[in-house]
């Protein structure tokens, strides 16, 4: 077995880099030695929001940092029973973390959960979101909470505040002294002057997701987090969960690795959906029906797969993308394809890749290799630099696309962001409304005003 093939995708981001890189021994002792220690306030825990920002948190920092700490009630029960269990209790015992009555006092960062909590001293960042905006804000910055139903942006704040301790934790000096929030609902705008969003919108009753790691499971995540119920969701992917699956992927625990991606994936998403497994790669020679979802969701690493899923004939592709090395790690695109696209015209670059034996001459692999074997140190420097908090955050993005596409919402082509700064996110011309009819059911994520009602609904397709 490979020495520290586990965390070595984490990991990486501190070994790779082009100066002070660190040994992977050295940086899976600064990762240990990092413990965050989530403080949920009273009355908050039992929002979708705050329970999405505290779930996600939990399985982020137990992953990025081996522990975690929460503080809060462990019996409040969870608004959307998951495969982690019923309570609070029982998802922090399920993701390696502990439950206690207050921050323990060799806490390195604490982050906030809410707004009622006794001591504000040594709060690292506070998770923040009013409806579809969502973020951090750092200690000192006292503004309400908002609109609480949307689990969405609870996923994106509880990805952000880990996000800001490991920017801490590799030097990030800014790590926790400004703001960082986004409009999920339209990420091109800045938050302040994005559309509020509707309170009632709609998921499409069937959909596809094709490539089950790092990104396919960030989508599946935010999915699963959503209230209601769908119909047909199509898992497809041809590997079995490795080792270094398990600290990037939010489905992955021990117990999975050596299991089908596809099953696992599933057990996160049943009874709520109807799930039908393809354990083989998509080559574009599946005939779809019109059955079949008309919304497909693409986590995949090389842009040739990403061409067969787009000439599949799908109505929508929603494909992510992310940075692999120490530096661009935090960079994401996100496209949006209608059917009939070019795929040619979204990828327009070559692909970079990767140069392994000059990888292997760096010190820190010499060393490895010095210590241990060539092959594991080959197997090391192949792999790419990825951290769960980010595979979360774009879930919750890309979701909140397919959800504006389902609610006949035109979507951004082409959305660039940097999760150091969400609210800058660029975006490429917009599509059109949707005209295709689809089947879908609507599901609140706001406060909907008796007399508003009718209007907020986006009625049937």
């Amino acid at each position: 077995m490979t020495a520290h093939l586990r965390h070595s995708r984490i990991a990486k981001a501190l070994t790779d880099r082009k100066s002070n890189a660190l040994s992977f021994t050295a940086s899976e002792a600064l990762l240990r030695a990092t413990r965050v220690a989530i403080v949920v306030g009273d009355g908050t825990g039992a929002s979708p929001a705050a329970q999405a920002a505290a779930l996600t948190a939990m399985a982020t920092a137990v992953k990025c940092f081996g522990s975690a700490v929460i503080v809060v009630d462990g019996t409040t029960p969870l608004t959307k029973p998951m495969r982690c269990g019923a309570t609070l209790g029982d998802a922090a015992r399920f993701f390696g973390a502990t439950v206690r009555q207050a921050a323990p006092s060799d806490a390195t960062h604490v982050i906030v959960i809410g707004e009622h909590v006794p001591e504000r001293a040594g709060v690292f960042v506070r998770c923040w979101w009013d409806g579809w905006t969502a973020g951090v804000v750092p200690a000192w910055d006292d503004r309400p909470l908002g609109g609480e139903l949307n689990p969405l942006s609870g996923v994106a704040a509880g990805a952000l505040a880990i996000r800001e301790v490991f920017a801490s934790m590799i030097g990030n000096q800014r790590a926790s002294q400004r703001a960082s929030i986004v409009s999920l609902w339209e990420p091109w705008q800045a938050p302040e002057k994005a559309e509020p969003g509707p309170a009632v919108v709609c998921v499409a009753a069937k959909l596809w997701f094709v490539g089950l790691g790092h990104l396919g499971q960030g989508y599946l995540w935010s999915l699963a987090l959503l209230p209601g119920s769908g119909e047909n969701l199509v898992l497809q992917d041809d590997q079995k969960a490795g080792e270094e699956n398990e600290a990037t992927g939010l489905l992955t625990y021990g117990n999975d690795v050596g299991r089908r991606k596809t099953r696992v994936a599933a057990s996160w998403l049943e009874p709520a959906w109807e799930t039908a497994l393809i354990e083989r790669r998509h080559q574009s020679d599946i005939c779809l029906t019109d059955d079949d979802p008309a919304i497909v969701f693409a986590g995949l690493d090389n842009v040739p797969a990403r061409f067969s899923i787009a000439r599949a004939a799908f109505d929508y592709m929603i494909d992510a993308g992310v940075g692999h090395g120490p530096v661009d790690f935090e960079s994401l695109q996100l496209r949006v394809l209608r059917k009939g696209t070019d795929p040619a015209a979204q990828w327009s670059a070559k692909e970079k890749t990767k140069d392994v034996e000059v990888m292997l001459d760096r010190e820190v692999y010499r060393d490895y290799i010095a210590k241990h074997d060539r092959c594991g140190a080959f197997e090391l420097a192949e792999g790419s630099v990825a951290v769960p908090f980010v595979g979360a955050f774009v879930g919750a993005l890309g979701i909140a696309q397919g959800i504006r596409i389902a609610s006949g919402r035109p979507t951004a082509e082409f959305l660039q962001a940097e999760l150091g700064a969400p609210s800058m996110t660029t975006a490429g011309r917009m599509h059109e409304k949707p005209n295709e009819p689809m089947k879908r059911f609507e599901i609140r994520v706001g406060q909907v005003q008796e007399i508003d009602a009718a209007s907020e609904s986006p009625g049937e397709m």
